[in-house]
């Protein structure tokens, strides 16, 4: 939550501080809408259960190291980079005379 409230203060207002699995489930379901009111495309979005369940951790890493590359195109500076470029859309073409 501290992340993307770093990166738009007040997306995620509440933080369950309960080891509950409800809240914790509530805390990554507050994050996953935070991330995608910000920009992040849901395709780079992992699921709650890849998170909580630890099913698709790769998932999970692939959204945290997207959203630093989104956040630098809004214009989020920071000492550390990653170097990670984030794309808003990509577009084949196929050349019809081959």
């Amino acid at each position: 939550m501290e992340l993307i409230n770093k990166l738009q203060p007040g997306s995620v207002r509440k933080v369950n501080e309960s080891s509950l699995n409800s809240s914790q489930l509530e805390d990554i379901g507050n994050f996953i809408k935070a991330i995608q009111a910000y920009g992040l495309k849901s395709r780079d979005i992992f699921e709650a259960n890849d998170l909580f369940e630890n099913g698709n951790m790769t998932h999970v890493q692939t959204t945290l190291v997207a959203l630093p590359g989104l956040a630098k195109i809004k214009g989020f500076h920071t000492t550390t980079d990653i170097v990670v470029k984030y794309i808003e859309k990509q577009t084949i073409r196929f050349d019809e005379d081959i």
